[in-house]
């Protein structure tokens, strides 16, 4: 069997507001912060690989002048608020030890995807898989699925995908994969075992 991972809030912690309010504690407005940044078009141009990070910032800056020095330093340290689910991590060793083949698709930054693979070694626990930047492609845009299958030669109804956002498992759904919304870890064996 095929296992397909998303990795924000199902592998990694993903938590912006929490980390900005974390970072900035009363210094600044979190949620304006949050605005700016992680609900703004350049976060998801940057998660397509459209824009490069300097670019990015240079137009969040732009568009938030008063904010531009929480926003740079923001952007250049944001990685670290992801922090893995040891229980996540546990199932990912399970069903390797079971014989499955693990991937990963997720909407990324190329910094952070970077940062990611060489912060955490569970990544060797997979076989392989697709950052939304390194294929200029956003899920739920199902050509990210069919650059995922094309790149490991695999076949839709042979593959299981979980990922947090009931958008995204619709649109694997719809291309064949067998979508299944991430909640928790013990949710998510029941659904396998079914």
């Amino acid at each position: 069997m095929n296992i397909i991972f998303d990795i924000g809030n199902v592998i990694l912690t993903y938590q912006p507001e929490a980390f900005l309010k974390a970072l900035w504690s009363e210094e600044v407005d979190a949620s304006a912060l949050y605005e700016v940044i992680f609900a703004s078009k350049e976060w998801v141009l940057l998660d397509a690989g459209l824009i490069s990070h300097d670019e990015a910032v240079k137009r969040m800056c732009t568009a938030s002048p008063e904010n531009e020095e929480y926003i740079r330093q923001t952007m250049g340290c944001y990685f670290k608020m992801f922090k893995p689910f040891q229980e996540t991590v546990l199932f990912l060793q399970e069903l390797k030890e079971k014989g499955a083949r693990l991937y990963y698709l997720s909407n990324f930054h190329k910094k952070a995807s970077e940062w990611i693979l060489k912060e955490f070694p569970f990544f060797s626990l997979f076989d392989g898989g697709v950052f939304s930047c390194d294929v200029h492609l956003n899920k739920p845009d199902e050509r990210i699925y069919q650059c995922l299958l094309e790149k490991y030669g695999l076949k839709a109804e042979d593959c299981v995908f979980f990922d947090d956002v009931k958008e995204n498992v619709d649109a694997s759904s719809a291309f064949g994969i067998k979508g299944i919304q991430f909640f928790s870890v013990s949710k998510s064996k029941k659904a396998l075992e079914e």
